[in-house]
């Protein structure tokens, strides 16, 4: 068999995938042979058969669009070593349908309501950012990691002085139940971290004798220095005013706040987050009403992608030639650094953004007894 048609196979054979994860629009699936995902679209379960879709099934060009936006917009800006664009696939209904029943029994009960939709062929294939390029099977430790914004918005309300969006809303995230009391921890959640940590050892081959909190340090190390990676000089920039939760006390750091190496990926996503020079909502949805500043929203939307966007960091315990290379005081590294999650968001989320604003507020307001 020649290896195009070996290659087809695999990309195409339902069995080699394996469910991954999902978020509200659409469901991943990852292949252990071949290193890479797919990305499919999903859409809602009908239960009543006189129900109808809400929206229609994305198009071929629609996905495409997607990708121009992230190689045209977003890649310049976050930098093309962290940013991997991905190329369509072709499937047919039947292998959608097998591959939805298959991962199904895998995903949160929650997540049930919706699933992929068959009416929309296209997958988007991408490398999977949980290994490093080119590796061998040596272990692997990922890490994904949240982008969130500590740039303090230009808010309307005194109370709020000093404070970033990503501190104000969480109040109101406990509240619905969208996150945990970091105070309530479950005994599902205490075997799953004594596992996490137990994996850490082992990739850290470190004895036993060392402390949790020394671990924790020496992958913070390697982690820090991974995101901080540049190919380019050393050079500094000056960052816009943040957070004070997010902010150094010691002394010694005071000098370098704000600052990072030029080029590497947490400045790429500084940069895409700055690009909103408005940072107040109510004047972005006001703009947004009357038909106004195109640009405006235009810059808004595009820094929302740095908000939502995951950091992916793959980690091996080992030199080789391909992948970034990290040395600490106890070992070296090579490591992979890639962002995902980089879809623009249309301009009709900016209601619901401005909506959900306006409860956050509220429930900041009466949690932390403020006027």
């Amino acid at each position: 068999m020649a290896a195009s048609d070996a290659e087809n196979n695999l990309k195409y054979n339902k069995d080699i995938w394996h469910y991954r994860q999902e978020g509200n629009q659409r469901l991943v699936v990852y292949s252990l042979q071949r290193k890479v995902v797919q990305i499919f679209q999903k859409r809602r379960v009908l239960t009543n058969p006189t129900e109808s879709q809400k929206t229609e099934p994305m198009t071929k060009d629609e996905l495409l669009e997607k990708l121009r936006f992230i190689r045209s917009v977003i890649s310049p800006l976050i930098g093309n070593d962290f940013v991997h664009i991905g190329c369509t696939i072709e499937h047919d209904e039947k292998y959608l349908r097998d591959l939805n029943n298959s991962v199904k029994q895998y995903r949160s009960k929650s997540r049930l309501d919706k699933e992929i939709d068959f009416t929309c062929p296209f997958a988007i294939e991408m490398p999977d950012l949980c290994f490093v390029p080119n590796s061998n099977d040596m272990p692997t430790f990922a890490v994904e990691i949240k982008a969130k914004s500590g740039l303090i918005p230009n808010w309307d309300y005194p109370f709020l002085k000093g404070v970033c969006k990503f501190c104000m809303s969480q109040h109101y995230k406990l509240k619905i139940g969208k996150w945990c009391d970091g105070k309530i921890i479950w005994a599902e959640e205490v075997r799953e971290l004594d596992t996490l940590i137990s994996n850490l050892r082992k990739f850290l081959k470190t004895e036993n004798g060392i402390s949790n909190d020394c671990l924790l340090t020496r992958f913070f190390d390697i982690l820090i220095k991974t995101l901080l990676w540049t190919r380019s000089d050393e050079k500094q920039i000056r960052g816009s005013p943040v957070c004070a939760a997010v902010q150094h006390n010691s002394s010694r750091n005071q000098e370098k706040e704000g600052y990072l190496p030029k080029d590497c990926v947490l400045e790429g996503i500084w940069k895409l987050q700055k690009i909103d020079t408005i940072r107040n909502i109510r004047t972005i949805y006001n703009s947004y009403k009357k038909v106004g500043n195109k640009k405006e929203i235009d810059d808004y939307l595009i820094s929302t992608v740095a908000n939502d966007c995951s950091i992916m960091v793959a980690l091996q315990s080992e030199i080789k030639q391909n992948g970034i290379q990290i040395k600490t005081d106890f070992d070296c590294y090579t490591c992979s650094v890639g962002v995902i999650d980089l879809d623009k968001k249309p301009a009709s989320k900016i209601d619901g953004h401005y909506q959900e604003l306006l409860k956050s507020v509220a429930v900041y307001r009466n949690s932390c007894s403020v006027h």
